[in-house]
């Protein structure tokens, strides 16, 4: 029987997908492992790699070269939102006409130009009124906690 890509067995090496440095106990991804995957994503995905950088919302124009190119690896922040592209492209989302994706607001710019406000990011709905945020120091308070009956730390 012969086997269609769905069938064969993932062959995914931790050598070839991690880096062999061995210092500390993180494992980072290898280059090589990011160049694959980066270009087998820009043909699923039906887009250019300045694309994929603007879709991104990298700081540089040339980020995603860096990263086929091996001098840099995506950081956590780039790989969730490239999980979060793939997911999108996943449940329908037409990847290849957006333009632009304003990751704070949750807004997507189309190539057509139009732009769309409708929720597609997990967790946006677009910036809260002042009204209804909390300040840092809100956030920062501590609850009361009652003394301990032993009387320690007073």
């Amino acid at each position: 029987m012969e086997q269609t890509p769905a069938t064969k067995p993932a062959y995914i090496p931790q050598k070839i997908y991690t880096s062999q440095a061995s210092f500390g106990p993180a494992q980072y991804t290898s280059s090589i492992a990011v160049r694959e995957l980066l270009h087998e994503l820009l043909t699923d995905l039906a887009i250019t790699k300045y694309q994929l950088g603007r879709l991104l919302g990298t700081t540089q124009s040339a980020q995603v070269y860096r990263w086929l190119t091996g001098t840099f690896r995506p950081g956590p922040l780039y790989l969730m939102r490239l999980l979060k592209i793939c997911h999108m492209k996943m449940t329908g989302h037409p990847v290849a006409r957006m333009s632009y994706i304003d990751w704070e607001n949750s807004a997507i710019k189309w190539k057509d130009g139009n732009v769309t406000h409708n929720y597609h990011l997990f967790g946006s709905g677009g910036p809260l009124p002042s009204t209804e945020r909390e300040s840092r120091r809100e956030m920062a308070v501590i609850p009361h906690q009652p003394a301990r009956p032993d009387g320690a730390h007073s």
